[in-house]
């Protein structure tokens, strides 16, 4: 108990004397009065790094989406059909890529 109190004070004193505040934001981006694009920023320290991008088809559903860390992608790029069963999906760390999985569009493995 007193080492998880003192863990928990320290982890405040840290986050409480802390300048930097980050926030993210997001921006669409629109095609002929449809969302095409969103895509979240993270600030911190007056930098602005991208950290997610969807692509919409013109029904709303989404096309892809992917994830960034430090400028690169990372975790997973997800693709969708249509009618919003995923189709594939890569698996990246670092920038680097790692694997990828396909769907059938009734949502099934290949």
């Amino acid at each position: 108990m007193k080492h998880t109190l003192l863990i928990t004070t320290a982890l405040m004193l840290v986050v409480g004397c802390s300048n930097a505040q980050t926030y993210q934001f997001a921006e669409t981006f629109y095609d002929n009065g449809l969302p095409k694009f969103i895509k979240t920023f993270k600030e911190s320290k007056g930098k602005f790094e991208l950290v997610k991008s969807i692509s919409l088809y013109s029904n709303g559903q989404k096309k892809w989406e992917e994830t960034y860390k430090l400028g690169k992608r990372d975790g997973q790029v997800t693709w969708w059909y249509e009618n919003g069963q995923k189709d594939w999906e890569d698996t990246f760390k670092d920038g680097e890529f790692i694997e990828r999985t396909y769907w059938n569009e009734d949502g099934n493995k290949r």
